[in-house]
């Protein structure tokens, strides 16, 4: 995993409040599978963070710190985009 990589999981913990198991990260490259962990294994966190429409919210700010960190369009910003392959992070 490189280090535009990590950093984007360590955003998401920060904006989250999370801890992602270090183990568990070379599975989360695409980004609905990131997406879906995190509602998953964090969802009465998250919930309680950001209310019923927590889902929504997890999604667009998931979204959001990539784009800034890769500097990629929105657009391109898919469940089936992968971090690497398709975004170009390192």
């Amino acid at each position: 995993m490189g280090l535009e990589t990590v950093e984007i999981i360590i955003e998401m913990e920060e904006k989250f409040g999370i801890q992602i198991p270090d183990e568990e990260t070379a599975d989360l490259a695409v980004l609905g599978d990131l997406n879906d962990y995190l509602l998953e294994n964090y969802k009465d966190q998250l919930k309680l963070k950001f209310g019923e429409n927590y889902e929504v919210e997890v999604w667009g700010i998931l979204r959001g710190v990539i784009k800034e960190q890769l500097g990629v369009e929105y657009s391109q910003l898919t469940r089936t985009a992968h971090i690497i392959h398709d975004l170009g992070a390192g």
